[in-house]
């Protein structure tokens, strides 16, 4: 059944605490560089809720990588990127503030991390 499935190449680990704060090689920056600024349990939250976001979204990964706690790149890219946009939704946006002078902007799951999961393919139409 799973030679249906796409090809994902090698498959890597989902990000961790430790993963968004430390630099992949010396010398280079870490992945999410404010996250050394975010306390470790709210960092740790948000990390989780954007790999479930992640998760309901994509195509269902192939129960051999589930069990072995592994994803794909493209997985783990987008659950980097939603994690962030996840965390820039408690910040305030200091373009538009309401009444009170506070604005929390409501951040889905971001278009670029949905291509990212789902790819559109052109598919001609005949008419």
């Amino acid at each position: 059944m799973t030679e249906n499935l796409p090809k994902y190449g090698e498959p890597t680990d989902w990000h961790t605490v430790d993963s968004v704060r430390t630099p992949s090689e010396p010398g280079e920056p870490a992945p999410w560089e404010d996250a050394e600024h975010i306390p470790t349990a709210s960092l740790n939250d948000v990390l989780n809720v954007a790999r479930e976001q992640v998760l309901e979204f994509a195509p269902a990964l192939p129960p051999e990588l589930v069990e072995a706690g592994k994803c794909p790149a493209s997985y783990r890219v987008a659950h980097l990127m939603q994690a962030r946009n996840l965390w820039n939704a408690t910040e305030p946006d200091r373009s538009a503030y309401g009444d009170d002078g506070f604005s929390i902007p409501a951040r889905p799951l971001d278009w670029i991390v949905r291509q990212m999961l789902r790819p559109k393919t052109p598919i001609p139409v005949a008419l």
